[in-house]
């Protein structure tokens, strides 16, 4: 149980009462990515800030944008307008699609798993290291992230000239994602959420983010967001599996820029109201055996143009890395292409849709 995550009852899809180790799959998956993403990561990029002398501007911002870009050796990062540095590659040709990874990750999960390249054969990617991850800025003060997180993508487009995108985003990138839908609709073409669902919050401290922040601050690692990531049914995993996640994920990251970005996520809470009258076309992608699945569930009780895919028998992680994320995505980018957008928003001007709920 999460505490402050709205759960209906809305029994769609059964969910097996065998105890399985999610948990521990789960930690396997993402113990796996981080090894790889580790090792793209220079040393002298963890948890700190490149030296000022060694930026070049590398385009000049356009009118709407507050922000920069710069070069730091042979990456390239947006500058925000609070002096953030986000990383950032653009790679692909066509509609612009930005994408999103998850907390402890970086953009380089996107390039190890074939994703990054894959949307790229028709597509623009921009692809982030979400500030306090991978090569980007970690501060450790909770006011540089929150709205910081969503303002990031705005400020890049505007930087780069886009006007519209697709967001693909899973786990904290899906709640980034959805985040995007609902504050600037006019600029998301599309959107998939992966392994993230309808989130309201709790009282401070009682979340389950917080917490997070908490064991991350007291220096006890990831353990409460591991539960929190698993069925309820799930066998939990051995210490020496926790113990393992942690020592790779912490290799790779600041713990207490991590914990400043989970307490800031409270501010990226949705307005259910404005979901039921949602335009931008949304794809929920989720296992039922993610502990985040009733979330998704109540998404779809109250959010219209959303489709959900289910994977059966595949947990937060196991999801992701299924074989059916990514043709999924690319099934969906093409179905909402733009272009289809401006027709069909014509045909159905006026016309507001119900909640479909998860089929």
């Amino acid at each position: 149980m999460i505490t402050g995550f709205r759960r209906p009852s809305v029994a769609l899809v059964p969910r097996r009462s065998s105890r399985v180790s999610g948990a521990a799959h789960a930690l396997a998956c993402l113990a796996l990515l981080l090894a790889l993403c580790g090792s793209s990561v220079r040393a002298q990029d963890v948890g700190a800030t490149a030296p000022p002398d060694d930026r070049a501007q590398v385009a000049a911002s356009s009118e709407e944008s507050r922000a920069t870009l710069v070069r730091v050796g042979d990456d390239t990062f947006l500058r925000a307008p609070d002096g953030v540095r986000v990383r950032y590659v653009d790679v692909g040709e066509g509609e612009p699609v930005v994408i999103l990874h998850g907390l402890a990750a970086s953009l380089d999960v996107w390039r190890m798993t074939g994703a990054l390249a894959a949307i790229a054969e028709d597509h623009r990617v921009l692809a982030l290291d979400v500030r306090g991850h991978g090569r980007s800025d970690k501060p450790h003060d909770v006011a540089r992230y929150g709205d910081a997180l969503v303002d990031d993508v705005i400020e890049l487009l505007d930087a780069l000239g886009i006007r519209k995108a697709h967001v693909v985003g899973y786990s904290m990138g899906g709640m980034i994602a959805l985040a995007l839908v609902q504050r600037h609709p006019e600029r998301v073409a599309s959107a998939v959420a992966g392994g993230f669902g309808l989130y309201t919050f709790g009282p401070p401290g009682e979340e389950l983010l917080d917490r997070v922040a908490a064991s991350l601050e007291a220096g006890q690692g990831f353990g409460p967001l591991y539960a929190g990531l698993s069925a309820d049914d799930a066998a939990p995993p051995t210490p020496e599996q926790v113990a393992f996640f942690d020592r790779m994920a912490l290799a790779t990251n600041d713990a207490l820029a991590l914990a400043a970005c989970c307490r800031g996520f409270r501010a990226l809470a949705l307005d259910v109201a404005e979901l039921k009258h949602n335009r931008v076309p949304v794809l929920a992608f989720v296992g039922d055996r993610d502990g985040l699945y009733p979330d998704v569930e109540a998404l779809a009780d109250v959010m219209t143009r959303l489709e959900v895919e289910v994977v059966k028998d595949a947990d937060h992680m196991g999801a992701g890395a299924s074989p059916r994320f990514l043709p999924a995505v690319r099934d969906f980018l093409a179905t909402h292409a733009m272009a289809h957008e401006a027709a069909e928003a014509e045909a159905e001007e006026g016309e507001v849709r119900e909640p479909a709920g998860v089929r």
